[in-house]
């Protein structure tokens, strides 16, 4: 790794499910998964991370339960450690805490920690204005907001990171204007936010399933492809590699 900071795998927008439509191939994302695991274990990747919409709709909590078992033996083949990011669609019929330990996730639904002198922040854009959770279905995949205690977290999170360098994952956009749907509601006052502590590197993010790269006061922003959206079992992710003086580069896999 030389001069890199962090080396890791990212993927999004996977949503397994047992439904095609449009041009999601849902029922095909698993095998795409497990390939795009597989090339980032090919790869030497140490970490990934899952920004979220792991899995589609289904009819009832216990299909979802289901699609997330098998979603979780995917990533618990990988050999390394998995952070995941919540997506609208992952509490289409659960709870924030049932999701993240049906895919055995470790962490609540927002976080940070400490990884190769890098601060990594885990952001959950899946709340209504008034700050209550997205919950069992009760979403607007175009109506998402940071929660105003969240956004605390997250300005006392940065002051206390201080100068070290910092990056930042959300399944929601931050980047673009409110006008654009996948953007968070309250996108404005996280980015005035983020001006204000330079040691932000990098966001990385999903949700706006073409994809996109873009910046935030200078500061890169990317938008990862949407996995369902491949064809065939071809792997669809990306590796990052973020050196300290703030460079950072995408491979695709």
């Amino acid at each position: 790794m030389t001069s890199a900071a962090v080396f890791f795998g990212l993927v999004t927008d996977t949503h397994y499910g047992p439904t095609a439509y449009g041009n999601r191939d849902c029922p095909g994302a698993l095998g795409r998964l497990r390939a795009t695991l597989d090339a980032f274990a090919a790869a030497g990747v140490a970490l990934v991370v899952n920004l979220g919409d792991a899995i589609d709709t289904a009819p009832t909590a216990a299909a979802e339960l289901a699609l997330c078992a098998e979603v979780r033996a995917a990533f618990d083949a990988f050999p390394g450690a998995v952070l995941h990011v919540i997506g609208n669609h992952d509490v289409a019929m659960l709870g924030k805490a049932e999701y993240l330990a049906a895919v055995g996730s470790r962490h609540p639904a927002y976080y940070s920690l400490d990884l190769h002198g890098m601060h990594l922040i885990i952001l959950d854009g899946n709340c209504h204005e008034d700050g209550t959770d997205f919950d069992r279905g009760d979403f607007s995949w175009d109506d998402a907001w940071l929660s105003p205690a969240q956004i605390q977290w997250l300005e006392d999170d940065l002051a206390a990171a201080a100068d070290r360098p910092t990056l930042l994952f959300c399944h929601e956009c931050l980047d673009a204007s409110t006008d654009d749907p996948h953007v968070l509601r309250n996108a404005p006052e996280i980015r005035r936010l983020l001006r204000r502590h330079p040691a932000v590197r990098a966001v990385f993010q999903g949700h706006f399933h073409p994809g996109r790269q873009t910046r935030i006061a200078g500061m890169p922003c990317h938008t990862l492809p949407a996995l369902v959206a491949g064809a065939g079992g071809d792997p669809v992710g990306a590796i990052a590699t973020v050196r300290t003086d703030g460079t950072v580069t995408l491979r695709a896999v």
